[in-house]
């Protein structure tokens, strides 16, 4: 194949970048960087067709917006090395009659994230005492990014508009004493799981659980709320009683054991099929929702031996699962039946590793489910990390 150049480069990345070999299998994701370095080949007219061509159609494709977020970035750098000075920005944003207000504000937000400290605070301050939608632009920043010197520009536009987004600001970044007696305004149910990681450690203060599981707030695991609790000690940094993460990430497991629809990749718009997964031998208990945002807070809170033991026994349970007979009745090419039967077959596994207390929750009536073979020694003497959950869960050992 002749050696790529600047003029063909283009065609070549349009041509190639929904291949499946680039999209779908994660053990050759460096892949994708060839795609990226021609990108930086392209010119600026190329650059410019680049992402006209994957805007359209294209935000199913994980690659495509990674070669347009590219192109942009490239873009960007670009046209810096021609940009107007900040304060000329800023004198075009502030003078309202001068015709270029659109234009300076876009730019300012554009070249932001690239300028100095002092510079950023002189653009958000303008930003905070100009349109409205220039003040929630500036909110956005601050809520990642605080300045502390704009604090009373911030405590000023709190008071006198109450946005929401400003209160987000207020909520992450004031005095725990000045969040506690403005509750009255800040809590709502979008907000009540920040004010709890805010609030937590303030002696007055008391985390309401009945309400974790009826927030508005999407973006927190409302819908589990022994979960959401368990995100509020990690985003806080808080200590946990012994043994409480581990109940609260069986407690689920038996949820999703109870339910007959599979948690995995609950919200990935690629999920697979679980017979697709039992042939890939991706199986596991981790992966599942919510048990994967249950193992993240685990490591926030610094629970190593509990990550451990737990990928012991998931271990254990995709092993067991693997050996059974039941398999050799089930074909490569599976019916829905067959996936149904494979899940439900995975679910009894689950179940027959549970500790005893927690299989008393399950209400799943399991075909044969008396016929639980017990934890072999071996595995335990070979993974000695399981001995712990073992003897944390009471596990029986035979």
């Amino acid at each position: 194949m002749n050696p790529l150049n600047k003029m063909n480069a283009l065609g070549y990345i349009l041509e190639h970048y929904q291949d499946k070999a680039y999209q779908d299998d994660f053990r050759i994701f460096g892949e994708r960087e060839f795609l990226r370095a021609l990108v930086h080949t392209l010119q600026k007219e190329e650059l410019q067709a680049l992402k006209r061509e994957l805007k359209r159609g294209s935000s199913k494709w994980s690659v495509g917006n990674e070669l347009y977020r590219e192109a942009s970035e490239i873009l960007t750098t670009m046209q810096s090395q021609r940009n107007e000075a900040i304060s000329t920005l800023l004198g075009y944003f502030t003078d309202k009659k001068g015709g270029k207000v659109t234009e300076a504000r876009q730019k300012l937000r554009d070249r932001f994230r690239k300028q100095s400290f002092q510079t950023q605070r002189k653009i958000l301050k303008t930003m905070l005492y100009a349109s409205k939608q220039d003040r929630l632009w500036a909110y956005n920043q601050l809520r990642n990014n605080w300045y502390s010197s704009l604090f009373e520009d911030i405590k000023v536009l709190w008071e006198q508009y109450h946005e929401e987004e400003c209160g987000w600001v207020v909520i992450r970044h004031f005095p725990m004493d000045y969040v506690y007696n403005h509750l009255a305004e800040l809590d709502t149910d979008k907000n009540y799981t920040n004010i709890c990681i805010r609030l937590i450690h303030y002696p007055l203060f008391h985390i309401d659980k009945e309400r974790l599981g009826h927030l508005e707030d999407k973006t927190i695991y409302s819908e589990y709320p022994e979960v959401n609790y368990l995100y509020i000690l990690a985003k806080s940094k808080s200590k946990v009683e012994k043994g409480e993460v581990i109940q609260i990430l069986f407690n689920q497991i038996v949820s999703f054991v109870n339910n007959e629809e599979t948690p995995f990749f609950k919200y990935d718009e690629h999920a697979r099929r679980f017979s697709h997964r039992v042939r890939d031998g991706i199986l596991s208990v981790a992966s599942a929702y919510p048990i994967h945002l249950i193992l993240w807070c685990m490591g926030e809170l610094g629970l190593a031996e509990e990550i451990i033991a737990f990928e012991e026994w998931d271990n254990l349970v995709k092993k067991k699962f693997l050996e059974r007979e039941e398999l050799d009745n089930i074909g490569h090419d599976c019916t829905p039946d067959d996936d149904k039967e494979l899940w439900n077959l995975f679910r009894q596994t689950i179940t027959e590793c549970l500790p005893d207390e927690y299989k008393k929750l399950i209400q799943v009536d399991f075909y044969s489910l008396s016929k639980t073979e017990p934890i072999k020694d071996e595995l335990i003497r070979k993974n000695p990390a399981i001995d712990t959950l073992v003897e944390r869960l009471k596990l029986e050992k035979t």
